[in-house]
């Protein structure tokens, strides 16, 4: 997947009922990232629930030395809110 490729998303598996919630676009490639590396700029992307590495770690059960893909995208609603 590269950037600018369109996704559909779901918002649970089909087989226990998930229907299709809008689409996701990529804004980048999707990259390796080593945890510790991430930015302010990063958690707030991430929806703002955390505001340093350890907490962020903590919600999500990884050390600051592993590595996490990143995909960077924008949420467009079946609606077409954005």
């Amino acid at each position: 997947m590269g950037k600018g490729v369109d996704k559909k998303t779901i918002n649970r598996n089909p087989r226990n009922g998930g229907v299709k919630i809008g689409t996701i676009k990529l804004k980048a490639c999707p990259r390796l990232q080593i945890l510790k590396n991430m930015n302010g700029n990063d958690f707030r992307a991430e929806g703002g629930m955390v505001h340093s590495i350890e907490d962020f770690c903590n919600l999500i059960g990884k050390k600051p030395q592993d590595i996490i893909t990143v995909i960077k995208f924008k949420f467009i609603p079946l609606n077409g809110d954005e």
